[in-house]
């Protein structure tokens, strides 16, 4: 709502602006509005999030878990690697940008450690062109 609190002062971030700037451009744009959540959509995310949690264990790929100073960890993912980001909030890509540049850089470093580079032979799921 236009006089709920914006994400810094809920805690999401310790960026004022862009907690701020958040709150502003959702009030600007009512569609972008959310309300709470109803009992449906909780009893509904609840079962779904019970059933994740189950099959963590069968999921292989690799998964990296960036969090800010409340990191929980990887649960039962066996290919997770877990990240607390010293001084982070919940909301990562809102916070100042000493925090922000240690989420990207963290990404960056993920998935560039992932990627095949040109010439080499390709992994066993990647497909192979023909001639």
């Amino acid at each position: 709502s236009r006089g709920g609190p914006d994400a810094f002062a809920q805690g999401g971030t310790h960026d004022p602006w862009r907690g701020r700037t958040t709150h502003l451009w959702q009030t600007a744009n009512p569609d972008l509005r959310m309300a709470g959540p109803s009992g449906a959509w909780i009893t509904a995310f609840n079962a779904s999030a019970q059933q994740a949690r189950e099959g963590l264990k069968a999921i292989a790929t690799p998964t990296l878990l960036l969090a800010g100073d409340a990191a929980k960890g990887c649960r039962d993912l066996t290919a997770c690697q877990a990240k607390a980001l010293a001084g982070g909030g919940p909301m990562l890509e809102l916070e100042r940008d000493p925090v922000r540049s240690q989420w990207l850089a963290a990404i960056d470093t993920f998935i560039r450690e992932r990627i095949t580079p040109a010439g080499s032979p390709q992994g066993p799921h990647e497909s192979r062109a023909q001639p």
